[in-house]
């Protein structure tokens, strides 16, 4: 997360505000942590807090978009090599290992992410667009490398 808060030039103060709320709700939960929680967390006011993020919720999008950004990068890695039903199913399995870290380490973390997607929050939706592009992918190119070939192999012939 730092390093790509830094890429997109974020100051030390929005850092703080970040790991403070992600202290408080893994502490409190996010439902009951308040932006005056954050501030204080961060060793600032809460009006400083509303200068670098307009409302809590923009600051809980920050939290799950970096989370969703770990689970799509770990399940693009995975989606190498292999056949086409190969790759698939170790991104499958990635994303699902996470998802099940993340509920039976961080239980209060993963209740921010179910309510991100249960309420559609905008960065839930980009993050199960990601993943079907990523689907979608391996199978173009299952079915591309049959073509090319003239060989299905039976895992890189999947239906679109």
């Amino acid at each position: 997360m730092q390093k790509r808060m830094r890429q997109a030039g974020w100051t030390c103060n929005r850092w703080r505000i970040v790991q403070a709320a992600i202290r408080l709700h893994r502490e409190i939960g996010y439902r009951k942590t308040t932006v005056a929680d954050i501030a204080r967390g961060a060793a600032m006011s809460p009006a400083n807090v509303y200068r670098f993020f307009a409302s809590k919720q923009a600051i809980e999008e920050v939290v799950v978009a970096d989370l969703f950004e770990h689970v799509s990068t770990s399940a693009t890695l995975a989606a190498r090599g292999g056949s086409a039903l190969e790759r698939l199913t170790t991104a499958l399995r990635a994303i699902s290992q996470l998802h099940e870290h993340l509920l039976e380490n961080d239980s209060k973390q993963h209740e921010l992410v179910a309510a991100a997607v249960r309420e559609n929050w905008t960065v839930a939706l980009s993050y199960t667009d990601r993943i079907r592009g990523l689907v979608r992918a391996t199978i173009a190119a299952g079915q591309a490398r049959g073509a090319t070939t003239g060989k299905f192999d039976g895992d890189d012939l999947l239906p679109p």
